[in-house]
């Protein structure tokens, strides 16, 4: 029901003119739609950090894992939400990058100095906040910058080889996309737009497993970034208010949820990443 309902309200102009016919329960909900079972949940042994929209980094774990290090050397803005997307290459989890609402890309350090990295061919929109996200390829070598009508942009890292993206949701002129993250073996990826739905592309000819089981807000802007699992087999998707959800590829279980995540009254987170 979970997979079907994805495909028949994922969003489209349709989808926008029929939201005024439907009645939403408080939490964003369709009141009375029929709820999938919940699954058992899986021990992650991740450890990962929340970023806020001043651009902090508020470290959590999962199950066994431990707590990672302050992230140091990274940029912030006090008082300005303008930080959007976070992203750690799973192969050296030493460091990170923090994407700010114009495609500006902001380095920062785990448990060592933010490294001094030289990227080149990525997307910059002065005064425009239209950056979304950020994504990087498991031995950072490049990554993605996803803007709000879900465009792809690829850049490179110390000369690396950008990715090679085809696939992928576009939405012109409306600004529903808000996450993107690259599988950790780099096949490919997903787009989450801002009501949950997940949208796969392929990177260098190699596309991810579908998405089997995860939260969907039809009509509902409520999701605002996510995550992958050093695994591959789901991750998380966080709320404004950093509340999270587990999504999963694998059937039969979901991924365990962290403890001690930050929670705010207020709108102000805007992603996470995993080690």
């Amino acid at each position: 029901m979970n997979t079907l309902l994805r495909r028949l309200f994922r969003p489209t102009t349709l989808a926008v003119a029929l939201i005024g016919a439907l009645t939403f329960a408080s939490d964003g909900a369709v009141a009375g739609a029929v709820t999938t079972p919940t699954l058992p949940t899986r021990p992650a042994n991740a450890s990962g950090y929340v970023l806020d929209g001043y651009g902090g980094l508020h470290p959590y774990a999962v199950g066994t894992a431990t707590m990672p290090p302050a992230a140091t050397g990274g940029a912030y803005w006090p008082g300005w939400s303008i930080a959007r997307g976070v992203a750690i290459p799973h192969q050296k989890p030493n460091w990170g990058l923090v994407v700010d609402g114009y495609g500006g890309l902001h380095p920062f350090g785990i448990g060592a100095p933010a490294p001094a990295l030289t990227i080149t061919g990525g997307p910059y929109w002065k005064g425009w906040s239209i950056a979304k996200s950020v994504a990087l390829m498991p031995d950072g070598s490049g990554g993605l910058v996803l803007d709000g009508w879900g465009g792809l942009h690829p850049f490179s890292i110390n000369g690396g080889t950008p990715p090679k993206v085809a696939g992928g949701p576009w939405w012109q002129g409306w600004s529903i996309a808000r996450g993107v993250v690259i599988m950790p073996n780099g096949a490919g990826g997903y787009v989450m737009d801002a009501w949950g739905g997940m949208h796969p592309f392929s990177v260098n000819g190699a596309s991810p497993p579908p998405v089997l089981s995860g939260p969907f807000w039809l009509g509902s802007y409520t999701a605002y970034g996510l995550s992958e699992l050093a695994d591959g087999t789901g991750g998380y998707i966080i709320d404004a208010h950093g509340r999270l959800s587990p999504y999963t590829s694998v059937a039969g279980t979901v991924p365990q949820l962290p403890t001690g995540t930050p929670l705010w009254t207020f709108k102000i987170a805007e992603s996470l990443a995993n080690e």
